[in-house]
């Protein structure tokens, strides 16, 4: 290979280089919370406290939500989590991606408080494959026992943007 190309595989053993394409990365967002959420025990629940957009290149994010725009579709590096505090020992905190309201297997992630009444910070990253018009969301789950917030500020994050050249 040379300079501005790299290597790829078609899914078995054979490998080739592929010239980079130039690219800005976009569309692009980023979106905090606005507000504390109240989150019940014991079910997935949409993350619904993103008011706060601190980019949307696109204007593609709305609603809690990022729609990809048309002739957008690609490979989106995604990154999102938060916190949660009053977790057990044992007690779990979850984040994941939902497209269209289905979960990407891949994007769950799950940490599990080790005493009484932590807080629990939990942020992932993950690539996934997103097509023109689906709908992309953050979900939350956790097994306290009784509601639990989500705080309000820079502490919840959503965010993502297209991998251009992949």
């Amino acid at each position: 290979g040379s300079a501005g190309q790299y290597l790829k595989t078609d899914g078995s053993k054979n490998l080739s280089f592929a010239t980079v394409s130039a690219g800005d990365n976009t569309p692009s967002w980023l979106a905090t919370s606005n507000a504390a959420q109240a989150v019940g025990t014991g079910s997935w629940v949409q993350v619904t406290n993103l008011g706060t957009e601190k980019w949307d290149t696109d204007n593609a994010f709305s609603s809690n939500t990022f729609t990809v725009p048309s002739g957008e579709g690609g490979k989106y590096v995604l990154f999102y989590g938060g916190n949660m505090a009053n977790l057990d020992s044992g007690e779990g905190l979850y984040f994941e991606v939902k497209v269209d309201g289905n979960n990407i297997d891949w994007t769950n992630t799950l940490m599990r408080s080790d005493s009484s009444n932590r807080t629990i910070y939990l942020y992932r990253s993950s690539i996934a494959p997103l097509a023109a018009g689906e709908a992309v969301t953050m979900a939350v789950y956790h097994n306290e026992g009784g509601d639990q917030d989500l705080p309000g500020g820079d502490e919840i994050i959503f965010g993502g943007y297209k991998l251009n050249g992949v």
